[in-house]
């Protein structure tokens, strides 16, 4: 099985994955986080060999930012255009990041390998969830919400299209030596 074919909406593997603790990984409402289980399966679904010591990478660092303001807490994931390892970081205070590539069985490669990426960020906020401690009067007492009312609403803090690898307008190409990338995000991007 392909990392590709693992996430296609085509055949039996939408099956899978829809029956899955994963639910509908392949809906558009989820796309933010499906960078995050790209980065997370990474490990288990890619099974191409790279040798004992890991992918070969370069070193990959930038700054997100948010209409001109650093961006703090945002996924940022390389997506490899010609197929291949894609590449995850985080983005830190000041929307500094950098980029790490991982394979079963090899160490955490830091960067990402030299080839031509469509960039992805994404960075949701979901409501905190209000607990009553158990020893609380109104513990248990509170109506079930129904509906619409059971899902938090979800703000996208980074508009969806950058998390759509079909609709992100950022790109890269990462070549070989240290390679610094800045991408701006504009909030009000359909």
């Amino acid at each position: 099985m392909t990392f590709r074919s693992l996430f296609s909406t085509r055949g039996t593997n939408h099956a899978r994955l829809s029956g899955s603790r994963f639910g509908n990984a392949c809906s558009a409402a989820s796309l933010p986080h499906l960078c995050c289980i790209l980065f997370a399966a990474l490990p288990v679904v890619v099974a191409t060999g790279c040798g004992k010591g890991g992918p070969v990478v370069e070193k990959v660092e930038g700054v997100v930012t948010r209409d001109g303001a650093p961006l703090e807490g945002a996924t940022v994931l390389f997506s490899p255009a010609g197929g291949g390892l894609p590449a995850a970081g985080r983005t830190e205070s000041g929307g500094a990041f950098r980029l790490a590539t991982t394979m079963p069985g090899q160490p955490v490669a830091a960067g990402a390998a030299a080839g031509d990426y469509v960039v992805l960020v994404t960075k949701v906020e979901t409501p905190p969830v209000i607990e009553v401690p158990t020893d609380h009067p109104d513990y248990g007492k509170a109506p079930m919400p129904t509906g619409a009312e059971k899902q938090p609403k979800i703000k996208y803090v980074v508009p969806q299209s950058y998390g759509d690898p079909k609709k992100s307008p950022l790109k890269a190409t990462v070549k070989k030596g240290t390679n610094t990338f800045t991408f701006e995000i504009d909030s009000k991007a359909k």
